[in-house]
């Protein structure tokens, strides 16, 4: 006998001659049972803890991410001044500079783009402006010859 416990497994059945199971040996596949308990009621637990720190976490993380989104799109409806600061981490800097590349690309072909629309339009006005003014030089002539 060890520690007041009678030779013998847990499970096992008392002999005849012995006393039937002390409070602590009846405990023992009770405490099995709680233990299970206790141990789904601690997985519940941190998967329902888990979750909106998932959640919580990842947005935080895609934060960046959905800014530099916003800005390709102002970028599409021809907001070509909007750049982005840098962040910190490397892989979302390199795509953050280059979006501030294209934003600047695209802004000098838009500047482009009007200048040669002013300057084509300013050269076509010069030849229609002559040639309205010849017209109507020969359409007077012809009404008041000389």
């Amino acid at each position: 006998m060890l520690g007041g416990f009678p030779d013998r497994d847990v499970g096992e059945k008392p002999a005849a001659a012995d006393a039937p199971y002390s409070c602590t040996e009846r405990r023992l596949p009770d405490a099995d049972i709680e233990g299970d308990v206790v141990l789904q009621i601690g997985l519940l637990s941190g998967v329902a803890a888990a979750f909106p720190a998932s959640v919580a976490l990842s947005r935080f993380l895609l934060r960046p991410l959905d800014r530099v989104r916003a800005a390709t799109r102002r970028l599409a409806e021809g907001h070509y001044d909007d750049i982005l600061e840098l962040p910190s981490e490397p892989g979302l800097a390199a795509l953050v500079e280059d979006v501030n590349t294209l934003a600047a690309a695209l802004a000098d072909t838009q500047r482009r783009r009007a200048r040669l629309i002013s300057e084509v339009a300013h050269e076509m006005r010069t030849p229609i402006t002559l040639l309205r003014g010849q017209i109507e030089g020969h359409g007077r002539r012809h009404l008041h010859p000389r």
